[in-house]
């Protein structure tokens, strides 16, 4: 390699080859990424914008050992130099789930607006375009996290949320497209999916620049503008209490749709929490039943045990165990 060019051109051409936890892959992909951040600030062409989006994705989806994704850009040079064509796309993610795998498999398309707000003069918008990109990871991340398997002791109130939208919001798309429109009109702002990956963007975006220390994160904007993110949204947990009026966090509904499919408890496993094998939800004291004894056999995670258990008991309450 001659020159830092030769690198990132390497790198943009192998990354899906390459491997964070290997030394020799992070010290290129990292002194690239270092380069871009500090030598050639905000002077990026097209490939090393590619990079940058590359690298945010790969090393996220790594670090959690998520293998199956694909990313894909909307947008070529030439759109770019075409200042009229100002796309309403940003970023995007979905999922699919194969059951017989029991593995999700993610793809992620970034469009027009990243590539514009990455190369704005703002230094407050190049970084809400990071947080942008880590929230489409985030939402990649929750939906690995309902779909685990795993012992009940180590499940959580915050996957049953999940869990409990993406049932509701996969039955609109596939039964009722004019109502999931006007559902994701009505409920978008404040559907606990998207307020928990606005959270976790914001702690991915602040931990990778701090990591990385582009020296743009010295100016006075910048640093007021992290401060009141780390201030306002993640010191004060405000973000994270869910729209307690939404019709979604009511058992009934979520009931019904389980007595008329009773396969969606293999999908979502963590639902055989609060509901039995026929899709019934279980009663306040065979919850509590339940509640003693995975508390007996795990005191360790005794609070997490008793916010799960005590949350759903007390659906309508959910500030109260956020």
């Amino acid at each position: 390699m001659k020159t830092y060019e030769d690198l990132i051109e390497f790198c943009n051409n192998n990354i899906n080859k390459m491997r964070f936890s290997n030394s020799s892959d992070n010290f290129a992909l990292d002194t690239c990424i270092n380069y871009l951040l500090n030598i050639k600030f905000k002077k990026w062409n097209y490939q090393e914008i590619i990079f940058i989006i590359s690298y945010l994705t790969y090393q996220f989806m790594q670090k959690y050992n998520f293998t199956d994704f694909s990313v894909k850009f909307g947008e070529s040079q030439e759109d770019l130099n075409q200042k009229s064509i100002l796309k309403d796309i940003q970023g995007a993610h979905t999922s699919l789930y194969s059951f017989k795998d029991k593995k999700v498999s993610h793809e992620f398309n970034y469009g027009f607006r990243v590539f514009k707000n990455i190369m704005s003069s703002e230094n407050c918008i190049l970084f809400n375009d990071i947080h942008t990109i880590y929230h489409e990871l985030a939402h990649a991340y929750q939906q690995e996290l309902i779909r685990r398997d795993e012992s009940f002791i180590d499940y959580t109130f915050e996957q049953y949320l999940l869990a409990i939208e993406d049932n509701y919001i996969q039955d609109l798309i596939n039964h009722n497209k004019k109502g999931y429109q006007e559902f994701i009109e009505k409920y978008y702002s404040t559907l606990y999916s998207e307020l928990d990956a606005e959270k976790r963007a914001i702690e991915y975006s602040i931990e990778f620049f701090e990591l990385h220390k582009p020296k743009f994160l010295l100016e006075e904007d910048v640093r007021d503008y992290v401060y009141k993110l780390k201030n306002n949204y993640i010191g004060k947990g405000k973000l994270l209490e869910p729209n307690k009026s939404n019709i979604l966090y009511e058992n009934n509904l979520i009931e019904k749709m389980l007595l008329e499919n009773k396969i969606l408890l293999k999908y979502y496993p963590i639902l055989s929490v609060a509901f039995d094998d026929t899709g019934l939800k279980k009663s306040k004291e065979k919850l509590l039943d339940e509640k003693a004894k995975k508390i007996q056999i795990n005191k360790n995670n005794e609070k997490e045990i008793n916010v799960l258990y005590d949350s759903i008991i007390n659906i309508n309450r959910l500030d109260e165990y956020i």
